[in-house]
């Protein structure tokens, strides 16, 4: 996603890759308002179940570009972990500290919270102020562990080690149960995982991701459409179903989504010159666009509360043009200005010291 974990690494579908799933996370916490209040037979259910599933591949798509971006900026140099660490907790934190405020401030003035700095440090810490933080709490796990993703990946046989993460993520889907699973490492730690294996045999994992990338298109739409059909079960139908099983779908389904979107981004790359400044602006500000799409759906609701609209679908399109345009559009022109303002200060510096000269 972004400022957290980009690194220059000459690799242009990385940013079509973010910014797709960059929208898609907005357009998962959309249709999960819809999701939430249909009627749980009726056709419209069925639509957006199937949406909102089938962009559900977002956190571990996050995760994989995580493991990709930073496998490939250290596979040939020296990893300092010291100034690693420091570079990647003040871009991850800082940002991520004056977010929680946000919302912590936004949830007290609408009554949902009661002002306490327990209450807050404890949320602070666990990265649930609001219920998109927690992959801060996650990508920071991984951060602190990358040292032995990049060794493991150059020094042992990396088929074998990408498998025995398979394992071990399927392990503790399995038996996991605790109250903070769902943002512990080791539930994404084959995401994490593939995303170094595919810098390691970059070459290889393009060509072949991209000639089989129909296969892996209908691959994907297939896996989503039973990976809804097991939500809409147990969401809509109250039907009993194998917990495990519906994590083996999940996994599978974002293993196949992660793939078919490597190989329609390397695709699309070589053929979209035009739109590559539009894909790196939208990916250089997808940090921003995932910290604050929340607050633009929270204030898009309110907004239709108070006008009396009450249309699902009607508020579903008015959420749609009102949080992207909230969300993605103000903070692509944030990072536009920022990036503007850096390079004319860069300019003046320039120009000083020629002065000095």
């Amino acid at each position: 996603m972004e400022r957290v974990v980009m690194e220059k690494t000459g690799t242009d579908e990385l940013n079509i890759i973010r910014t797709l799933t960059c929208l898609a996370v907005i357009f998962v916490h959309l249709t999960a308002i819809p999701v939430d209040t249909l009627l749980p037979d009726s056709v419209h259910m069925m639509i957006f179940s199937f949406l909102n599933r089938g962009t559900k591949f977002t956190t571990p798509t996050f995760i994989f570009l995580s493991g990709f971006t930073l496998f490939y900026a250290y596979r040939s140099r020296e990893l300092k972990y010291g100034t690693f660490i420091k570079k990647r907790f003040k871009s991850a934190l800082i940002p991520y500290f004056v977010w929680t405020l946000i919302y912590y401030r936004f949830f007290v003035n609408e009554g949902t919270y009661i002002p306490s700095t327990s209450f807050f440090l404890e949320h602070l810490f666990w990265a649930k102020m609001s219920y998109h933080l927690y992959f801060i709490f996650i990508i920071v796990q991984f951060y602190i562990s990358f040292k032995l993703f990049l060794r493991g990946f150059q020094k042992w046989n990396p088929h074998m080690l990408l498998v025995g993460l398979l394992i071990t993520n399927l392990l503790f889907l399995r038996y996991a149960d605790f109250e903070y699973m769902d943002r512990t490492f080791l539930r994404y730690i084959f995401f994490f995982g593939l995303g170094c294996y595919g810098a390691r045999f970059v070459d290889v994992f393009r060509e072949k991701l991209t000639q089989w990338k129909w296969m892996l298109l209908l691959g994907y739409v297939a896996v989503a459409g039973y990976y809804a059909y097991q939500f809409r079960s147990y969401h809509a139908r109250y039907l009993p179903v194998n917990v495990f099983a519906v994590e083996v779908t999940w996994l599978a389904f974002s293993t196949m989504a992660i793939l078919t979107l490597y190989a329609f981004g390397f695709w699309l790359s070589k053929r979209s010159e035009k739109t590559s400044p539009v894909f790196k602006l939208i990916s250089q500000s997808s940090f921003y666009i995932y910290l604050s799409h929340p607050l633009g759906i929270f204030l898009a609701e309110r907004t239709w509360d108070e006008l009396g609209i009450y249309s699902i679908t009607g508020r579903f399109g008015l959420n749609v043009i009102f949080v992207y345009g909230f969300s993605v559009g103000g903070c692509t022109l944030y990072t536009y200005l920022k990036m503007r303002w850096q390079h004319h200060q860069k300019e003046k510096a320039v120009a000083a010291s020629e002065m000095i000269k």
